[in-house]
């Protein structure tokens, strides 16, 4: 299976973004499975989501293949969170595992709270023949992540949402309309390079059609991440030819469709209508013991307008 994900906006009265998910199978159907309120697209959330989508959803099945997303850091950096902490809990309980075993097999005078382990680490002084490697730039280019129950994910990023960067970046920096609609064209030849010779071609001439600034830019922030996004790498992968999170964006015009930033929370909804009904049981408690027919027929006609004030309400329209 393969996975979407994006988050939309203005569709409640808190101002939370919308986190929603997707999932492509192997007959090129299109399905929904989460979607979540969250403050920001930031690690922390994420890797709530990611334990989530363990917990109820992957517990007992593979989890998708291909993740693709956003540019956004809060994704890779909560998947690399995420599986910081499952290592961490699956060394802790196989250490208890070993201690358990230790005092069953071991004797008193053996066993290691007689020899106590040194409590830190000695300082580490590299020589001349260490080579010093940044973690954080190894997983921002390393296009395999440990997902859900400790599988090997492909996290690509979107190719449209790197385009659109790079124009921005452009507009910002003062390029002309017209050196940035031949720009433009460089860009999409560059991430849709067959393979790497094309590529590698491609980028030389994007380069050299840049600014000094921007070629620093192209150079430090993007290529480092081809293997994520340009189609030389990302059409090797069981990817089911996803290369944008198209379709994640394609059903948020549905699934927004009776949201609005004036949506009442439902917690509110819920209290609203269970004093409604309340009131009206309390009005009605005459009519009902005479008359049963008219008393639903009215009970119903209330409930519609309370319905129809919630509609509106949430719209942002009034009555």
């Amino acid at each position: 299976m393969v996975a979407e994900t994006d988050a939309t906006f203005n569709t409640n009265e808190k101002r939370l973004l919308l986190q929603c998910f997707v999932g492509i199978d192997n007959t090129n159907s299109t399905f929904e499975f989460l979607q979540a309120f969250s403050t920001a697209e930031s690690a922390r959330n994420i890797r709530f989501i990611l334990q989530v989508l363990q917990d109820y959803f992957f517990y007992d099945c593979p989890g998708f293949a291909v993740l693709a997303g956003d540019f956004g850091t809060g994704l890779s950096a909560g998947f690399a969170q995420k599986a910081a902490e499952d290592t961490r809990e699956a060394e802790r309980q196989l250490a208890h595992k070993g201690k358990q075993n230790q005092v069953e097999t071991v004797p008193d005078e053996l066993q290691l709270e007689y020899y106590p382990l040194p409590t830190a680490r000695p300082e580490y002084e590299p020589d001349s023949q260490t080579i010093i490697v940044d973690t954080d730039w190894v997983r921002a280019v390393e296009p395999t992540v440990i997902g859900i129950n400790q599988e090997r994910v492909i996290l690509q990023f979107c190719t449209w949402h790197g385009a659109e960067a790079i124009k921005r970046r452009l507009i910002a920096k003062g390029y002309t309309k017209e050196r940035r609609e031949d720009i433009n064209n460089l860009i999409w030849e560059w991430i849709k390079a067959p393979d790497f010779d094309t590529l590698e071609e491609a980028r030389d001439k994007l380069i050299l059609s840049l600014n000094n600034n921007e070629k620093e830019y192209l150079v430090g922030w993007y290529q480092p991440k081809e293997p994520q996004f340009c189609h030389a790498y990302t059409r090797q992968y069981r990817n089911l030819g996803v290369h944008s999170t198209q379709r994640v964006e394609g059903n948020h015009p549905l699934l927004t469709a009776n949201l609005h930033k004036c949506f009442i929370s439902t917690v509110k909804t819920s209290q609203f209508l269970s004093i409604s009904y309340i009131l009206v049981g309390l009005l009605m408690a005459p009519l009902s013991c005479t008359n049963r027919g008219k008393f639903d027929l009215i009970t119903s006609i209330i409930q519609g307008v309370v319905m129809i004030y919630l509609r509106r309400k949430t719209q942002g329209t009034g009555l």
